[in-house]
């Protein structure tokens, strides 16, 4: 079978639309049932489709399979971020959480996606984000924490910590 036909401009071969189509979907027929009896390396039978009028697809799944783990993005409240950030300074100094105590919170709009704390090497959206400046204290030392609106909290050291664009009047 040709795909490519002659036209009338001489010296040039183009492809009717058409004709690929019709050749593709042909292609697709004949191959559609050449790997249902194959198997992996493993010697396991892949899936099977099975296509009724009723529905178009439906794949057979192996019911001892264990499904993929679901990760659920969360989002947080300011005070949730705040505890977040307390249970984090408590565990890296090994200290207990009431020893942990809030200086302010204050919502920010950082001016990237680094959210105001870039590692160096690393590039980030050019873009103002708004979120929150948690600033902690361990007895006479402050530590610094920034997140997104909703998002996690993380420690920032003070080498790497940049001021934000201006506060945002709400996180």
């Amino acid at each position: 079978m040709y795909l490519m036909e002659k036209t009338k401009m001489p010296n040039t071969l183009h492809t009717k639309p058409k004709t690929l189509l019709v050749a593709g979907l042909a292609m697709a027929i004949m191959t559609s049932g050449c790997w249902a009896d194959q198997q992996d390396p493993d010697g396991q039978k892949p899936a099977k489709l099975s296509v009724s009028d009723d529905q178009p697809v439906a794949v057979e799944l192996d019911s001892s399979a264990t499904p993929a783990p679901v990760s659920k993005v969360t989002k947080m409240t300011k005070d949730e971020q705040v505890l977040a950030a307390r249970e984090d300074l408590a565990k890296r100094l090994d200290i207990a959480l009431d020893q942990v105590v809030l200086s302010g919170a204050l919502p920010v709009t950082w001016r990237s996606g680094a959210l105001g704390c870039p590692k160096p090497g690393m590039a980030y959206t050019q873009a103002l984000v708004p979120g929150l400046s948690i600033m902690l204290l361990v007895k006479d030392r402050a530590y610094r924490y920034h997140a997104s609106r909703a998002g996690m909290p993380f420690h920032c050291p003070d080498e790497r910590a940049e001021p934000p664009s201006y506060n945002s009047g709400d996180a």
